[in-house]
């Protein structure tokens, strides 16, 4: 399976490591990619079946933004607890709605 894990700190360098131990192809969604194994967000995700948002609950908002209809028809975990299902469900104005034919699939991950 092709994954994109958009942040790599703690959350996402460590569920990203073990979805490559377990033979998933992993890619890193970074703003400035420089290392093997890693694209842009936008890259990250274009190929991607599965994409985790492993950034804080503000940037995740502005990657959501960023994104779009990108995401439509890819599961999305929910790294930052509630902050992407909130922008998908339209909440809040301070958060980006996506269109509801665009929106993921979506599955949260809390601390």
């Amino acid at each position: 399976m092709q994954i994109a894990v958009v942040g790599a700190g703690n959350i996402g360098r460590t569920l990203g490591g073990k979805w490559a131990a377990a033979g998933h192809e992993v890619v890193y969604g970074l703003r400035s990619p420089e290392a093997a194994g890693t694209a842009t967000v936008t890259d990250a995700v274009a190929g991607a079946e599965v994409v985790l948002l492993a950034v804080p609950g503000p940037a995740a908002r502005d990657v959501l933004a960023t994104l779009g209809g990108a995401l439509a028809g890819k599961v999305v975990i929910d790294g930052p607890k509630a902050q992407v299902l909130a922008a998908l469900s339209g909440a809040p104005a301070a958060t980006p709605a996506i269109e509801p034919a665009a929106r993921p699939q979506l599955q949260a991950v809390s601390a």
